[in-house]
C-alpha cells in the first residue's frame, strides 16, 4: 500500500463503537448499529494505535438470510523487532462470553483473522493476511474463496481511504482553529487554484436569473463548488478540485451522516502530510475529557446495550 504503516494502523483501530461503525461504512462493510466494543487495554499518548478489547456486532443481510452475529477479541497495535523493523498487527478471533448468550433471531459465526503490516524501505506497507472462516455454509467452497480474496483485495483500497476520511473529519471539526482560509486569496470569480474566471458571458435566459437570485440570497456569487477548509472557490477541474465524502457517526446512537464536499488540491496536501500519530493523540486527549467519568474512555455501546457488562 502507497502510504505509511502509522497511517494505516490509524485507519484500522477502532477502540469505541463509533470508531468501529465509521470503519465499517468507510470500508463498506454491512455491520449495522448493534455493536458493542469494552476495552481492555485501551490507546493512551505513547501507543495511540494500541488496543485491545471484545467486539460484538451484527451483520444483516438483504437476502433470506438470518443475520450474522459475530464476538470478538480485537488487538491492534505496532512493534519494532531487534532487527529494527516496524511492524503493525490487527488480530480477531472469535470468543464465547455468558453476558452474550447466543441470540436466537441470529446465528454466531466463527472467525480468526489476522494481518501483519509491514513497513517497506520504500516508504510502503506490506501485509501478510490469514483469515479461518465457519465453514458451515449453504455456499460453494469455490464461491466463499472467491468472496474472501475480493476482500483480501478490497483491504488494500479501503485501509489507506478510512485513514484520509478521518484525517479530513478531524480538519473539517477543526477548521476554524486551523483558520485555513487567513492563507488564501478568496475570489469569487476566478478559481483559487489555477487563476479560470468562473463567470462566462452566457444569454440572459429565465433559468440564468433565477439561478443568479439564488445565489445572491445565499451568499454565492457563482455556483462553483469552494473548499470545505478554506472556503475557496474552486473550478470542475479534477487538478483543482476533490470531491470528498465526509463521513460522522454519532456517538450515542451510531447515526451514520454522510456529505459530500470540495477539497482544493493545497488543503488535500495538507490533510495528508499530517502525521497520523498526531491526529490520533490530539484526538484521544478529546475523548477523554469527554468520557472522562468512565473507568476505560474507549469502552461503550449503542444505547440498548449500554447497561451490559460483559466479564471476560
Amino acid at each position: 500500500m502507497c502510504c505509511s504503516l502509522q497511517d494505516v494502523l490509524y485507519g484500522l483501530v477502532a477502540s469505541d463503537p463509533a470508531e468501529f461503525k465509521l470503519r465499517a461504512v468507510l470500508m463498506d462493510n454491512k455491520v449495522e448499529s448493534d455493536v458493542e466494543v469494552k476495552a481492555i487495554t485501551a490507546p493512551s499518548k505513547e501507543e495511540p494505535f494500541q488496543f485491545m478489547g471484545v467486539t460484538r456486532y451484527v451483520v444483516n443481510h438483504r437476502c433470506l438470510r438470518r443475520p450474522h452475529e459475530y464476538v470478538l477479541v480485537a488487538a491492534t497495535g505496532e512493534v519494532s523487532t531487534s532487527c529494527g523493523e516496524h511492524l503493525g498487527y490487527e488480530i480477531y478471533q472469535s470468543v464465547s462470553m455468558p453476558t452474550w448468550p447466543v441470540n436466537k433471531r441470529t446465528t454466531r459465526k466463527q472467525m480468526v483473522q489476522a494481518r501483519l503490516l509491514r513497513e517497506l524501505s520504500d516508504g510502503t506497507v506490506g501485509v501478510y493476511y490469514k483469515i479461518i472462516v465457519d465453514s458451515t455454509s449453504f455456499m460453494p467452497n469455490s464461491v466463499l474463496q472467491a468472496s474472501l480474496w475480493n476482500m483480501d483485495q478490497d483491504f488494500w483500497n479501503m485501509a489507506p481511504r478510512c485513514a484520509d476520511a478521518k484525517k479530513l473529519y478531524y480538519f473539517v471539526e477543526h477548521r476554524n482553529e486551523l483558520n485555513l482560509s487567513a492563507q488564501r486569496l478568496i475570489c469569487a470569480f476566478t478559481c483559487g487554484v489555477c487563476g479560470c474566471p468562473l463567470l462566462k458571458r452566457r444569454r440572459r435566459i429565465v433559468q440564468d436569473i433565477a439561478m443568479t437570485i439564488v445565489y445572491a440570497l445565499t451568499g454565492s456569487a457563482t455556483s462553483a463548488p469552494r473548499c470545505v477548509l478554506c472556503s475557496t472557490y474552486l473550478c470542475s477541474k479534477s487538478r483543482c478540485c476533490s470531491i470528498r465524502q465526509l463521513v460522522r457517526i454519532d456517538r450515542q446512537n451510531l447515526d451514520t451522516d454522510r456529505q459530500t464536499v470540495a477539497l482544493c488540491t493545497s488543503c488535500a496536501d495538507v490533510v495528508r502530510s499530517v502525521s497520523a500519530v498526531e491526529i490520533a493523540r490530539r484526538g484521544l486527549q478529546e475523548i477523554q475529557a469527554t468520557f472522562k467519568e468512565k473507568e476505560a474512555p474507549y469502552a461503550g455501546s449503542c444505547g440498548k446495550h449500554r447497561n451490559q457488562q460483559p466479564t471476560v
